[in-house]
Order: structure tokens, then sequence, then C-alpha cells
């Protein structure tokens, strides 16, 4: 959501001596150096090592935006979550799941007027066909190139699962999104 990979991370402690406790390994192997050396190789503060310092993304990213810039970028994407909740209320062939808290909905695919009389509920095998629908749709339209969501199990039911995370989503890429979902649904 900070316009970052998912290997990007920190850990913040007053005193440095707290990491090197946390991390304190005997090793001969390891590393090297005296115990009265100050030593600027995090590996030694680390599960990972000798990898990459994955801090430095974050720091240029939070020194470029600030924290009112990665605020507002929060509040944009959370807001792009709420347009996409909107635009499934508006339809009867999507379910919205709950309301977006964050920048993330998940919801499904209940084909044309499923949602039309909420009173009456699927019968089991419609339930299964929306489930393998629902399983089936999300992979081809990832596949398609124009845009990529998840999924997961609610309720021990196939959901679809969208994540904003590009600040340049707009209300036409959420129409977008819905409208190719029901198209590969059609594929189906």
């Amino acid at each position: 959501m900070m316009l970052l990979p998912l290997a990007a991370g920190m850990v913040l402690t007053r005193d440095e001596s707290d990491l090197e406790r946390a991390f304190a390994q005997q090793a001969p192997y390891l590393f090297h150096g005296g115990k009265s050396t100050r030593i600027f190789d995090q590996g030694i503060r680390s599960f990972q090592c000798s990898r990459r310092a994955d801090v430095l993304k974050l720091w240029f990213v939070m020194q470029r935006f600030g924290s009112t810039g990665l605020g507002l970028l929060y509040d944009h994407l959370c807001h792009t979550a709420r347009l996409l909740y909107e635009e499934i209320e508006n339809r009867d062939d999507f379910e919205n799941l709950h309301e977006p808290e964050s920048n993330i909905l998940c919801f499904r695919f209940v084909g044309a007027g499923g949602k039309a009389n909420p009173r009456r509920s699927p019968s089991e095998a419609d339930a299964k066909r929306i489930d393998e629908l629902n399983r089936a749709v999300r992979p081809l339209y990832n596949k398609k190139g124009s845009g990529w969501i998840t999924a997961t199990v609610l309720d021990g039911r196939p959901v679809l699962r969208v994540t904003m995370m590009n600040p340049r989503t707009g209300i036409e890429h959420v129409r977008a999104l819905l409208d190719g979902l029901v198209a590969r649904a059609k594929d189906v």
C-alpha cells in the first residue's frame, strides 16, 4: 500500500544492542569482529543475515512522500474500495460481503439477477454453481491481463477479493473490473 513490493520492512529500537542481543549467534562461520568493534553489517541484527537491506525501499518512500503523502494515498485507496462497494450495490450480478474498512473488499459474482430477491436463498445446486463460477472466473480474468484480483474463502464459500493498491485506479477501472469479470463468467 506504500508503493512497495512485499519484501520491505523495518524494526525500530531505541538501542541497537537490543537487536544484537535478540539475534546473538555464536556460529564461527557467520560473523567476524571483536566485541569492542562497532559493526555496520546489519546481518548480525536480522533473521536474513546477509540479504539486502529491504528497509532502504521503505526509507526512500517515507522520504519522498512523508506521512502526509502516505496518508493521502491510504485515504485514496480506501475511497477506491468504497467506489467498488457502491458499484456492486447498484448491480444485481454481484454481492458485497462486507463494507470496506480499508482498501480491501470481498464480494461474489452471483450472475444476472442473482441478488434480485435477497429473501430467497439459492438452492444448494445454485449455490454450488455460484461457488464454481467464483473459483473459475478469477484466474480467467487475471490471465486476460487487464487487472489482478485474488480470492479467499469466507464462511466456507469462495469469494473474490480486491485489494486496491494503484493510486491511479479510478471509477472507470472499477467498472471495467466488474464488466471484465462478467465477460469471463460468460466464457465459463
